[in-house]
This record gives structure tokens, sequence and C-alpha cells, in this order.
């Protein structure tokens, strides 16, 4: 039990020293190299809606949980909305200046259509940004 604590604790750390995008402002996400960013985005399951990351393309990013995490709306209604928060990784082979590109989608598992889709901006710098709250 105590390892389970000591592990949480540490997530929350280091979820507090990374930076967080909100994706309901902002499509565009920097990030250093050699280091993780989070974004979030608002979602609402009890509608059973969903965001699921498209697992990257990539050498140089990756996601370390392609469904998330979600946090839960502060009232417990149908409809409410909660967020998911989602880790990128960005290893060593990431370079000041590079781009790269993370495709998110929103669905129901039991319905066949189209499902929304967004494309998000990736953009490792080493210069300081700007970046979105947290909703």
């Amino acid at each position: 039990m105590s390892n389970l604590a000591f592990s949480v604790l540490i997530g929350l750390f280091l979820f507090a020293k990374a930076s967080t995008t909100n994706l309901d402002e902002s499509l565009t996400v920097y990030i250093n190299p050699s280091s993780s960013a989070f974004i979030q985005i608002s979602c609402t399951p009890s509608t059973g809606f969903h965001w699921f990351v498209i697992s990257p393309n990539s050498i140089k990013i990756s996601v370390t949980d392609l469904s998330g995490i979600y946090t839960p709306p502060t009232k417990d209604s149908v409809g409410a909305r909660g967020f998911q928060t989602f880790e990128i990784v960005c290893n060593d082979l990431c370079t000041n200046g590079d781009y790269e590109e993370l495709v998110l989608f929103k669905g129901r598992n039991w319905d066949v259509i189209t499902p929304d889709i967004i494309v998000i901006a990736i953009i490792v710098t080493t210069e300081p940004q700007n970046e979105s709250s947290t909703p």
C-alpha cells in the first residue's frame, strides 16, 4: 500500500512540474526536448463519448496512455463535462525546431458514424512559451 501512495505522490509531482495545454483553447503544444507535456480536453463519458489518441507514427514522440486519464466533473449530472489528460513524451531524439502531429478522435464504442477528429501540432522548443491554463 505504501508503494501505491509513493507512486501517486511521484505522479502528482511530475504532473505539477510538466506543462499542460488545454486543447479546448489551443491545438498547439510546446514541449522541450527529452521531456514530457500534458494535454487536457473536455469530454462527457456519461453520454458515451471519449477521446482516444491514434498512436503517433514517430520515433521522437509517444503517448503514455492512448485512452488518457479521466477526471470527472465537479457536479454529478448526466451531460456534465469532465476532462481527459494525456501525457506526451518527447524522447532524446527530439531537437529544437522539430514539428510533430498528434491525432485524437472522439467517439462512442457502439456508433458507426465517423468520429470527431482533431490534429494537434507539437512544436519542440527550448524557448519558454505562454501555455493555456488547465480547466
